[in-house]
């Protein structure tokens, strides 16, 4: 009998779930919008149901375990949210509220880590002991894979990379002085300065949808025609970027960092960007040693890294004498 996992990625806006065989290889997959605010109750109702569709074709037995990607702050061990600003979730027994709904084994991750675990595994990241994984969205959050594991910090608030203070110049024309790294790098920041400059009259090719806002995927457009507005505003990100991870990468020395997220995929020219900041603020004493890359996983990275999460936590003795594999419970990663 074939086995598989199921991953669920709890977002800002949507739920996803997907059915993946054992090395992470999405088979089906699902995602839906979330009603907000997100009632602990309905939320877990809606996971739950999602997560039987992805496995409707498969028989239960046959999946050996679930794993949840969520953001904020989550105790992985004990499988509870500790804190999650985005969602208003406090203290909520995540493990425990979906296992009684499901037939399965359930673990419990944020999602940043996830991803990073993903692409360690099977994307940007492969063939490294160490990795920055840095996604740029709705905020900015990091993942961290140190000496072979899955880094989490010792309250699981590591990688929280967009709430870093950093000061900001006023020399590119936005006045802005200090913030943090999501204030000023964040797909709403990067698109409400545009917008700001948009209304105030500036004159740009950047066109603001019927509702009056601006997308990432506008201003990435524009930026491709050498729009001034456009390459202006994004070099302010990449800047703000390319310091802090200066200074992460100064302070971890991994083999490498990914940088992904919607915003990445909206503007693909932002890891070149980036990667150029690095490497002028990094004083290591020697060429630049750290690679700034694309992560090659979309939106799909938290579903596949929570699967591979419940691979490795959940009933690797059954699947190992299914597949004839070696990995040893307890470890996170290879």
């Amino acid at each position: 009998m074939a086995y598989y996992l199921i991953g669920i990625d709890l977002g800002g806006t949507k739920l996803s779930a997907g059915l993946t065989d054992t090395d992470g290889r999405v088979i089906r997959l699902e995602r839906e919008p979330v009603a907000t605010p997100w009632d602990v109750r309905q939320t877990v109702a809606a996971m739950a149901a999602i997560a039987h569709r992805v496995a409707q074709d498969v028989p239960a037995a046959a999946v050996l375990a679930v794993g949840v990607a969520i953001c904020g702050v989550v105790d992985r061990q004990a499988g509870t949210v500790k804190a999650s600003p985005a969602l208003g979730w406090h203290d909520v027994h995540l493990k425990d509220d979906l296992r009684e709904r499901l037939p399965w084994d359930v673990f419990v991750g944020n999602d940043n880590g996830l991803a990073t675990l993903a692409e360690w595994q099977h994307g940007g990241g492969r063939g490294t002991e160490s990795l920055l994984g840095v996604y740029v969205g709705t905020g900015v959050g990091a993942g961290l894979i140190l000496d072979g594991r899955l880094y989490e910090g010792r309250h699981f608030a590591a990688g929280q990379l967009g709430r870093v203070f950093l000061p900001v110049g006023g020399t590119n024309g936005f006045g802005q002085r200090r913030g943090r790294l999501e204030e000023i790098a964040s797909g709403p920041a990067l698109c409400h300065r545009v917008l700001r400059a948009l209304l105030a009259g500036e004159p740009s090719m950047i066109k603001m949808t019927t509702g009056g806002v601006v997308t990432p995927e506008e201003i990435g457009r524009a930026e491709r025609e050498g729009d001034s507005l456009a390459l202006r505003a994004i070099a302010e990100s990449a800047d703000a970027l390319g310091v802090v991870i200066a200074n992460a990468v100064t302070l971890l020395d991994p083999d490498r960092v990914v940088l992904g997220g919607g915003v990445v995929r909206a503007i693909p020219t932002l890891p070149a960007r980036v990667r150029e900041v690095v490497r002028r603020h990094g004083d290591w004493g020697m060429a630049c040693p750290h690679e700034v890359t694309p992560a090659e996983f979309g939106r799909e990275a938290p579903i596949i890294g929570a699967a591979l999460l419940a691979r490795t936590a959940g009933r690797l003795a059954t699947e190992s004498m299914a597949t004839g594999g070696t990995r040893k419970m307890g470890e996170t990663g290879r």
